[in-house]
């Protein structure tokens, strides 16, 4: 969910507005830190449920690959070799983490 929340949030910010404020309490913005305030009570939750800080750290690390490829497909942006050797490296760290 944070994934698509930081695509829209970008959209957001390329977008061009009006005057400042605007700038920060337009639609996009606004819902997108509702999602992520929705999404920080969810993790509060998990852990509070049984889930450990590690693992939810872990999970939201998954970011880093889901936010690039979100931005492949809605935005066209491209991603270099730095980028994807970074993302490989950081599937491997979760993948090491759970074995």
């Amino acid at each position: 969910m944070s994934a698509c929340v930081q695509i829209l949030l970008k959209k957001s910010a390329g977008m061009q507005h009006s005057n400042f404020i605007r700038q920060y309490l337009n639609v996009k913005v606004v819902g997108g830190y509702f999602v992520l305030t929705v999404c920080l009570a969810i993790n509060i939750f998990a852990m509070s449920h049984g889930v450990l800080l590690k693992e939810v750290s872990i999970l939201e690390s998954l970011s880093y690959f889901f936010v690039p490829m979100l931005s492949m497909l809605i935005l066209k942006e491209h991603l270099n070799a730095r980028k994807i050797i970074a993302i490989i490296v950081i599937m491997l760290g979760v993948v090491i983490f759970f074995m």
